[in-house]
């Protein structure tokens, strides 16, 4: 595919989401593992608006440029949706079976600069490494059961809650709202069941916006002539 046929799938998808419902627009980047906060949300929406925006005011170059950049950086986020082979368990009838996720996903918030999003990435755990930890978390609650993850004693959590906490696993992109778009990935394996693939935090970083009216950023950024960049 040409970088002008990318650049034009960009725009369009922008501008059909725009005369739709723009929910349609993230889901279309949660499917690469790309999440929003709901601020995040509000964010990509304020970017749409000034995309449609220069398109219909006859800055239709810059209106493309700029889709393709944040499209193309929102797809790099996610190493362009890679996924990897994930241990499912130790036991002798399953040690060699494997399960593909995707490699990263991480979770955009706004970041209070123009067309500015604050990320977190977070990394997947196996399987095998999750049964490993439910047996250890069963242990804690079996032989010391006052001790304290988050200031909360281990006999007051499920084990499966316990193990969850002690690999600072993270199930939404808000915690504290049950509806809340979830990280985790939910698989099934014939003749072995249903798994859950869960995601840790791993760090942080920016996807900022250094084009035309940015304003100050206090980022820098190696690329020339760039619209928007990806911080670590």
């Amino acid at each position: 595919m040409s970088e002008t046929t990318t650049e034009k799938a960009s725009i369009e998808m922008f501008l059909e989401n725009s005369y739709g419902h723009m929910n349609t627009l993230v889901r279309h980047y949660k499917n690469k593992g790309v999440l929003f906060s709901e601020a995040g949300k509000m964010r990509l929406a304020n970017i749409a608006g000034h995309l449609v925006g220069l398109y219909h005011s006859e800055q239709k170059d810059m209106a493309i440029k700029m889709a393709e950049s944040i499209d193309g950086n929102l797809n790099r986020l996610c190493y362009n949706s890679r996924r990897v082979e994930l241990a499912i368990a130790e036991s002798t009838s399953m040690v060699d079976t494997v399960i593909k996720a995707p490699a990263a996903k991480v979770v955009l918030h706004d970041d209070g600069t123009f067309g500015g999003f604050s990320v977190s990435w977070y990394r997947p755990i196996s399987p095998k490494v999750y049964e490993a930890k439910v047996k250890e978390a069963r242990q804690i609650k079996n032989d010391t059961p006052d001790k304290e993850f988050n200031k909360i004693k281990a006999e007051y959590y499920t084990t499966a809650e316990l193990a969850r906490r002690m690999l600072n696993v993270t199930e939404r992109v808000d915690h504290h709202h049950k509806y809340s778009d979830e990280l985790t990935e939910h698989k099934y394996i014939a003749d072995y069941g249903s798994f859950e693939i869960y995601y840790t935090y791993s760090h942080p970083g920016g996807l900022l916006y250094h084009g035309p009216g940015g304003g100050e950023t206090f980022a820098i950024t190696l690329e020339n002539n760039a619209l928007w960049g990806i911080h670590t």
